[in-house]
């Protein structure tokens, strides 16, 4: 669990390196505290998560990937910009910003755990 937390944190902060229109001010407590909302976020919508991503396990896997990538893309950005409205310690310049960085946590929880997508 707290690995879990540190992984999206540091996918956070390479998010807000690499990625134009994100930015975070504060150290690692920063991304620590938007990691654990955006966990205890996550944790409370994952029903409606669930069953929002449950059609697109009926289609082939060669468009279930990218709709997946996509889908949960919108989803967490969506999630990330209702964290970065709690913290006041994220921004993002647009949706399409928060949008590249939902579909990069979303390859994360991916890889760390297969049921979470």
């Amino acid at each position: 669990m707290i690995g879990r937390l540190f992984i999206m944190a540091g996918t956070i902060w390479a998010s807000t390196r690499f990625l134009p229109g994100v930015a975070v001010s504060g150290g690692i407590k920063a991304y620590l505290w938007i990691a654990v909302l955006f966990s205890i976020i996550n944790a409370l919508l994952e029903l409606p998560y669930i069953f929002l991503m449950m059609p697109l396990g009926f289609l082939p896997k060669a468009l279930s990937i990218p709709a997946l990538v996509a889908v949960g893309g919108a989803l967490n950005g969506g999630l990330l910009v209702l964290v970065a409205n709690f913290t006041h310690s994220m921004w993002f310049d647009s949706f399409g910003s928060a949008f590249l960085v939902g579909v990069a946590v979303s390859i994360v929880r991916f890889f760390i755990s297969p049921s979470a997508m």
